[in-house]
């Protein structure tokens, strides 16, 4: 073999690189942690994540709404279950085609009619969905604007707001709750709307009322007997009240005022706590779920009493085997009952579906248990939709498992997996305790990130108790900001009388400096060591300005994560803005990733060219490169120190595939955080497949940083002009090259400055790879696409 023959090899083997550097067989994904959602297995062995909607058909088959992993999963009347709508991914998109390849966003109602079609409410997009015994999915209701109009005519013209509840009659119609309307309304089987209950404001309701003429707060929870009665659980005023068959509304249960109490008595004067759901048996018994009182309660309207069935009022999971009544639930919602008189209840904050059978003995229906006893291999444990990652400074590996309401490590020296911080209670008015005690033992509610700071504490975003939580090296919990109230107060003043929106995203500098980001508050706060918080970037509203200018004057959206370099440097994830954002050590804050448009592109590339999909997390690495949760283009992508852009992780498909092989092969789903420990090992939280995978051995971060060190190149993908640009000086005479894929020498020049303009006119649409030789030998090589 001559040795162009060889030089042409070479070549060919540097441009493969180029194209893949995964292809050496070095960088492979595999999973490390979770034992994903369990599809197509026991429904007792699946991972659910917050359930809240349960239904159930004429053939046995039980349906959940998903509420966290964004599907709807069905239950065979022989206990397997499956995805039976939604891909994973946050969305609504998929009308006529398989509602398996369908987005859904967050599914809270669910019901199905005897002709085995299924229904569900679409919260987040006003809408309401169906899918037929075909599998296809389809809109029967509301335009998708948020709204209260179109009583009379077509459904999918009508304006609806915050459907959540959904059930079905006999004939075919859907009734279905409206949050944020404070109605209930009603669409028949040839698709015209009409509401049946609320006048459309909030208020106190008057009974003896015509059902449409009197305000009944919010609604949640919905269901009919065989008389033609209808049940409404009024959530947030905390009654139930009842539309007889004329039309006439009356209360039932509660007194409007929040509380557990009242077993033995008239209903009327009990108190209760967010009526979820509801099923009317044929003996005139009412049940609901108490969903803050962690309880299944019991109306009987022959008498009018009230009693407990399930649940002790405390939050919490155990008693399957025993009396319902021992039994310990959290958060459940969604309700239902079979033809043998077991009722189904959505166990929400457990992640489960438990059973309540016509014995009154409780178990667990669907959803793993006993996964959380300390010391398992991380591959066979259960997480849910886990989060944002750290590592601490001995290589543990920290991972924020938001639907199981705890704090996971890995340890390094051992490999297994234990709990850190929370007792897996989160939600109502339990969902936050434990300051002063071990953090194993404290209630949070959807941690989403952590981090640590110099002396090896730790910070938590407890994001929906609006606090961020200090853990410190004894395991001792505290909070550090927040006083629980969603808001945006307190700067200038102690952080702990603070008020939060969502934190979502945690850092702290060298200095001992808290930085948050404020998700719904769209800012970045800082609680310096005294204590004292203050906003440094941000007002409070969404926007996109700034750049080139002072942090305190910019504008941010739905900023979702934060992360600090190693000089100092502070990165913003701006996810409503789809891009990552820089604030250097003067303070100043521009655009570093990303275009401020949603989308992928830009590979090989300077990243304030490409294009990002919703960034959600990210982390930089000792050498200064930058590595993004690429959430809504299903990859991780890695910017370099020299600000060149690359996808390393992920095909862009979502999906779980790929393990053991090439990791920018694998399908990820909606990737949530990041880490990269001390040898370039990366760490992906692929949340949507409730797993932890990890790129090993990962020579790409090198073969990258190597070929392409000092040199970028723009617009890539190219037309007829490319641009060369390095760092290095003294360029004047430095030989360029343009190899094709054999390598084939097809364009050659010298550089004349640093930088330089390459007219690919004369070049064919195709791959190629652009050697620099510099003056001194060496040489640079990076992909370039002609188009």
């Amino acid at each position: 073999m001559n040795k162009s023959v060889f030089a042409r090899l070479g070549l060919f083997l540097l441009l493969v690189l180029a194209l893949n550097p995964a292809s050496e067989g070095q960088s492979i994904i595999s999973t490390i942690a979770g034992c994903g959602i369990g599809d197509d297995s026991l429904a007792t062995r699946a991972e659910l994540a917050e359930p809240v909607g349960i239904a159930r058909d004429t053939a046995g088959n039980t349906y959940i709404s998903d509420l966290g992993s964004y599907r709807i999963r069905k239950i065979s009347a022989s206990g397997i279950i499956t995805t039976f709508a939604g891909t994973g991914v946050f969305g609504n998109t998929g009308d006529g085609g398989p509602a398996t390849n369908a987005t859904i966003g967050p599914v809270y109602g669910i019901a199905a009619d005897r002709a085995g079609n299924v229904y569900f409410t679409s919260y987040s997009f006003d809408v309401i969905r169906k899918i037929n015994p075909a599998g296809i999915i389809s809109t029967i209701g509301g335009n998708g604007t948020a709204g209260y109009s179109g009583d009379g005519g077509s459904a999918t013209l009508a304006q609806i707001a915050g459907p959540l509840e959904i059930i079905c009659d006999t004939t075919g119609n859907i009734l279905f709750t409206e949050f944020h309307n404070y109605v209930v309304r009603k669409i028949t089987t040839s698709g015209i709307i009409s509401t049946l209950a609320g006048n459309g404001s909030g208020g106190t309701l008057v009974n003896g009322s015509p059902a449409t003429a009197t305000t009944i707060g919010r609604p949640y929870g919905l269901a009919l007997d065989n008389k033609g009665n209808l049940f409404i659980g009024v959530t947030a005023n905390n009654y139930i009240c009842e539309v007889n068959s004329s039309g006439i509304l009356n209360t039932i249960a509660g007194t409007g005022v929040a509380g557990y109490s009242g077993d033995g008595g008239p209903a009327t004067a009990a108190t209760l706590d967010a009526a979820a759901g509801i099923v009317a048996d044929t003996s005139n018994h009412v049940y609901f779920s108490d969903g803050f009182s962690h309880c299944i309660r019991k109306i009987d309207l022959n008498t009018g009493i009230i009693t407990t069935i399930g649940g002790t009022g405390i939050a919490g999971y155990s008693g399957d085997g025993s009396p319902a009544t021992s039994a310990m639930v959290s958060g459940p919602w969604g309700l239902i009952s079979d033809q043998a008189n077991n009722l189904y209840v959505a166990d929400s904050w457990n992640n489960r579906i438990r059973e309540i059978n016509a014995g009154g003995i409780a178990s667990t229906f669907a959803g793993m248990s006993g996964l959380f006893e300390e010391g398992y291999n991380p591959v066979n444990t259960e997480l849910s939709a886990p989060q944002n990652l750290a590592l601490d400074a001995s290589g543990n590996l920290y991972i924020a498992d938001i639907g199981n309401q705890r704090i996971r490590e890995i340890n390094a020296s051992t490999g297994l997996i234990t709990t850190a911080a929370g007792s897996g209670i989160g939600g109502g008015p339990d969902g936050f305790s434990g300051d002063g005690g071990p953090a194993t033992a404290a209630h949070m509610y959807f941690p989403s990130s952590v981090a640590f700071d110099a002396a090896g504490n730790m910070y938590i975003t407890d994001q929906d108790n609006q606090r961020v939580r200090k853990v410190t090296t004894s395991g001792i919990i505290s909070t550090i900001a927040g006083n629980g109230t969603f808001g945006y107060s307190g700067d200038g003043g102690s952080a702990l009388g603070a008020e939060l929106k969502f934190p979502t995203g945690v850092v702290v500098d060298r200095a001992g400096n808290v930085y948050i980001c404020d998700n719904n508050n769209h800012c970045i706060r800082k609680v310096n060591t005294s204590g004292i918080i203050s906003t440094i970037v941000g007002n409070g509203g969404a926007g996109y300005a700034g750049d080139g200018g002072p942090a305190s004057s910019a504008l941010l959206s739905y900023p979702s994560d934060v992360a600090m370099d190693g000089m100092g440097n502070l990165y913003i994830s701006d996810g409503g803005n789809d891009c990552i954002r820089k604030i250097d050590t003067s303070g100043n804050i521009n655009t570093v990733v990303g275009t401020g448009h949603f989308g992928f592109s830009g590979d090989g590339g300077p990243a304030n060219l490409a294009q990002l999909g919703a960034p959600y997390r990210m982390k930089s690495d000792s050498a200064g490169n930058l590595y993004i949760a690429d959430h809504g283009n299903n990859r991780v992508r890695m910017v370099t120190a020299a600000g060149i852009i690359y996808t390393i992780a992920g095909n862009g498909t979502a999906g779980f595939g790929g393990d053991g092989n090439p990791a920018i092969s694998a399908m990820l789903n909606g990737p949530t955080g990041v880490a990269v420990d001390k040898l370039g090992d990366v760490y992906i939280s692929d949340g949507n497949n409730s797993r932890v995978r990890k790129i090993t051995h990962t020579e790409i971060v090198n073969q990258i940083k190597n070929q392409t060190k000092d040199i970028s190149v723009y617009p890539n993908p190219a037309k007829d002009n490319l641009t060369l640009i390095t760092s290095i000086n003294n360029v004047a005479g430095s030989k360029i090259t343009l190899f094709d894929l054999l390598g084939n020498e097809v364009y050659s020049g010298t550089m004349t400055s640093s930088t330089q303009m390459i007219n690919l006119h004369e070049v064919a649409s195709g791959m190629y790879i652009l050697q620099v030789t510099f003056n001194n030998g060496d040489k640079r090589n990076v992909k370039v696409v002609k188009e």
